[in-house]
């Protein structure tokens, strides 16, 4: 999932959350009921995964085994790019470190590779078949 897909969901399930309580609260006040239902766990709860989102995005991306969508989550690296890294990483093997990324990958160039430094790791792919299949 990219950072993007994630922030909408995220702000669906909070429209979501605060149209239900607008409606319980209308439906509420119709009744002359004194305290209306708001659905605080589930606030809580998505409040909560925010900070697993946000560590899963500000962990460094295995380039060696990461799939497209994740190869996207990287600053400059749009659909084209994670795909052509993908395909150069099945035609000649995994990479071994940041050079030759650049040199194998069109179009990363050294502007490219130096925002990629701190956001990509080189580690290999788990080869007992307990990976991830990506």
């Amino acid at each position: 999932m990219t950072t993007n897909q994630i922030r909408a969901a995220l702000l669906l399930c909070v429209l979501a959350a605060a149209g239900w309580t607008c409606r319980l609260y209308l439906a509420g006040a119709e009744r002359n009921c004194p305290a209306p239902f708001v659905p605080y766990p589930a606030a809580r709860a998505a409040l909560a995964n925010t900070d697993s989102i946000r560590a899963w995005l500000d962990s460094p991306v295995a380039v060696n085994s990461a799939g497209t969508g994740e190869l996207q989550r990287l600053n400059g690296i749009g659909p084209e790019f994670a795909r052509r890294i993908v395909a150069e990483r099945e035609r000649g093997g995994v990479f071994s470190n940041l050079d030759e990324l650049a040199r194998r990958v069109r179009g990363i160039g050294p502007a490219t590779a130096d925002g990629l430094a701190g956001q990509i790791t080189f580690e290999l792919p788990d080869e007992s078949g307990g990976g991830s299949g990506r």
